[in-house]
């Protein structure tokens, strides 16, 4: 999961899996503390999930991992 802000395009991975092509919106979005993880930006953030999390996602689970694993996000 990365996050972004509206402004910014869907993120590209590095590796597969891909991330799908709508973000999910982080629990109390756009007032709470989750912001674009883009450099010089601190708009309010998107949480864009790859296909694997979108599974999990779609089974229930709304907390995510970022890929440093400093933080995480719950989802709406």
């Amino acid at each position: 999961m990365l996050i972004r802000c509206e402004s910014s395009d869907k993120p590209k991975a590095k590796v597969l899996p891909e991330y799908v092509d709508h973000p999910r919106f982080p629990v109390g979005f756009p007032n709470n503390g989750v912001v674009c993880g883009t450099k010089g930006c601190n708009k309010p953030g998107l949480a864009w999930l790859k296909t694997d999390e979108e599974k999990r996602y779609r089974s229930g689970q709304r907390v995510f991992g970022l890929p440093s694993n400093a933080s995480k996000v719950r989802v709406a």
